[in-house]
């Protein structure tokens, strides 16, 4: 764990951890030159418990520097990332660490999870993606693994550099994708850790820069498996489609189906069936979304979209690219 300034919900998140019932473990804690409040919050914990291994950094590092000095100060062949404004079920441990000694072969392992507000509310629960063919196609587009819930094998992290500096945000999407080639990833389907959504999370405060940055990930990824350089604007319009968090202009969402389609040509020969078929039904939901959205701003454009919907879920494959290329030609 890597905490700054986070004296808020620190003693929530501590006392998950610290009654989990596998109880054979130690807590490294990095503090990164917080406040008072929080500094007095961690010398509370650490005296109350003898597991609790606490460093700090005399100046703000960022987090991945502070997780990297973390990682070096752990023992254990196997390590758990936990931040310090989120819950954890007392399971937690105990089931991740069963599902890594039975599966050796999987290197990375999170799980589904809970939202919560900023007072602790249930928002929502998010499934979780298993299986490591899909979890690895699925980072063409995003982040599969809940990185707070993350347990890993300690020599696979370090044999890669552990974390990237200079990923300030998105530092867990960068390690993934180095671990790509090395290792299987998978997710328990129990939501084993509450996931708090409050002002002050990174992902919310990362701004243009942060996404910038981020989308550096998928992009790399992507031209790796096209075989060619994917520029920044194909990448975001790809990743926007897929995702489809929120409404996108139809020149966008027709760019975005485009070079998904471009995608499917690909995975066509290399995917499993069950990863292409997930591919397609993912693709037609979100197309689904944004005719809804742009029914009443552009309806030519939104119809457009719909029929691209259904082409992605019912049309042979061979046939996607083409009708994708077709009907992208209608104005938005």
């Amino acid at each position: 764990m890597a905490v700054r300034n986070g004296a808020e919900y620190l003693g929530q998140a501590m006392e998950s951890l610290l009654q989990q019932t596998l109880t054979d473990f130690e807590l490294v804690i990095v503090d990164d030159a917080s406040d008072s409040p929080t500094r007095a919050a961690l010398a509370f914990w650490a005296a109350k418990d003898a597991r609790i291994a606490l460093q700090r950094n005399e100046t703000p590092a960022g987090l991945p520097v502070s997780l990297n000095r973390g990682l070096e100060r752990c023992r254990s062949p196997i390590i758990a990332r936990a931040d310090a404004d989120d819950l954890h079920d007392p399971r937690r441990l105990e089931r991740q660490f069963a599902h890594l000694k039975e599966n050796p072969k999987i290197g990375v392992l999170s799980c589904a999870f809970r939202r919560i507000d900023a007072d602790g509310r249930h928002i929502d629960i998010r499934p979780a993606l298993t299986g490591s063919e899909q979890i690895r196609f699925q980072m063409l587009f995003m982040n599969g693994l809940l990185h707070p819930g993350a347990m890993f094998r300690a020599d696979l992290v370090r044999s890669v550099g552990g974390y990237d500096p200079r990923y300030w945000t998105a530092q867990d999407s960068d390690l993934w994708a180095r671990l790509l080639p090395l290792t299987k990833f998978d997710n328990l389907a129990e939501p084993l850790v509450s996931y708090r959504i409050h002002p002050g999370s990174i992902v919310r405060s990362r701004g243009k820069a942060g996404r910038a940055l981020s989308l550096t990930v998928p992009a790399r990824l992507q031209s790796l498996y096209l075989g060619r350089t994917v520029s920044e604007d194909d990448v975001r319009a790809t990743v926007d489609t897929f995702q489809s968090f929120e409404p996108l202009p139809c020149d966008r969402v027709f760019q975005g189906a485009r070079r998904l389609a471009d995608i499917l040509e690909i995975a066509e020969a290399r995917e499993p069936p069950e990863v292409r078929a997930r591919f397609r039904i993912a693709v037609a939901r979100a197309l689904v979304r944004q005719a809804r959205w742009n029914g009443r701003r552009a309806p030519a454009g939104a119809a457009a979209i719909a029929a691209l919907s259904a082409t992605w879920r019912f049309k042979f494959p061979e046939r996607v690219a083409r009708v994708t290329r077709r009907l992208s030609g209608v104005p938005k």
